[in-house]
């Protein structure tokens, strides 16, 4: 992580994935499979459970809260992710809404694949585990919720966040996805 504050863009990791994914179920190119979307799928889910550490970028103000970007099993029981960003409109939230989307659509795709090719044996359970227990998508009527459009709809994410910036303050649920 470094490197300016759009670096905290993490859930592009997944969309890629998900592109990798569309061409081949366009194709059928099995080792389009093989060769490139399991690397990407393995790649974005390590990169998540790896957050379980911390990530942290030493030194300039772009950093955020604390300076981390870390994926946090609570007392809920649920791991909440920590210090990325949407859109460059919220930086620095915590259960960014594209991040849990990610997850929740790399990680089965990375734990199918880890059982197609009969690799990575030793990951699937952690990626498993942190599928099984990630925290809920952010909704508007939950406290702290960041850039909602009001009660029963989805949120982008969660406080604590740092700058949030646009038009009107949360440009966010108009240009989201």
């Amino acid at each position: 992580m470094g490197g300016g504050w759009t670096t905290r863009n993490t859930y592009n990791m997944s969309k890629f994935t998900a592109l990798y994914y569309q061409k081949y179920l366009y194709t059928g190119d099995e080792r389009w499979l093989k060769e490139q979307v399991y690397p990407a799928a393995r790649a974005t889910a390590e990169f998540y459970c790896g957050l379980k550490a911390g990530c942290q970028y030493a030194g300039g103000d772009d950093n955020g809260p604390e300076g981390m970007a870390i994926l946090k099993k609570e007392a809920d029981g649920k791991y909440h992710l920590y210090g990325t960003e949407l859109h460059e409109h919220i930086w620095w939230g915590k259960d960014i809404i594209e991040d849990l989307v990610g997850i929740r659509g790399v990680f089965p795709l990375a734990i199918a694949l880890s059982k197609k090719y009969n690799v990575d044996v030793d990951k699937r359970a952690e990626w498993q585990e942190v599928l099984d227990n990630l925290a809920p998508y952010p909704r508007s009527e939950m406290a702290g919720a960041i850039a909602g459009l009001g009660p029963g709809t989805w949120a982008q994410g969660l406080a604590p966040n740092g700058k949030l910036r646009g038009n009107y303050g949360d440009e966010s649920p108009r240009m989201g996805p």
